[in-house]
């Protein structure tokens, strides 16, 4: 058990035996996603260093480390934003009203109007 333990993270492992169920689930979980997490990091190296080594020309290491460290927004057209909010509008069950020519609506008063105000401080 302290083994297992070990390799769930667990230290001192003899701390394990302090632990709920709960929390060793908890730690067993964390510990297979970070090995599934290690085993992806190290299949997309494999994939890169393949990719690599078909290349005419390798990019520096340098280039390639500022990419990882850079975060590009996009640039979006009002085209693409248009379009964007069509599918959002489409998913969501809305209805697209433009070109439909509505009149807009005067607004309502809140709470007491100007004429009723000026009456009320006019006799009071």
């Amino acid at each position: 058990m302290l083994e297992e333990a070990a390799l769930c993270g667990i230290n001192p492992p003899a701390l394990v035996y302090r632990m709920t169920f709960r929390e060793l689930a908890a730690a067993s979980a964390a510990a297979q996603r970070r090995r599934r997490h290690e085993l992806a990091d190290r299949l997309t190296a494999a994939w890169h260093m393949a990719g690599f080594s078909r290349a005419k020309r390798i990019p520096s290491l340098e280039s390639i480390l500022n990419k990882l460290d850079r975060k590009e927004i996009p640039e979006r057209t009002d085209e693409d934003m248009v379009a964007y909010v069509e599918m959002l509008n489409q998913m969501f069950g809305g209805k697209d009203i433009r070109g439909q020519a509505k009149e807009p609506e005067p607004p309502q008063p809140v709470g007491e109007t100007l004429e009723v105000y000026n009456a009320k401080a006019a006799s009071g």
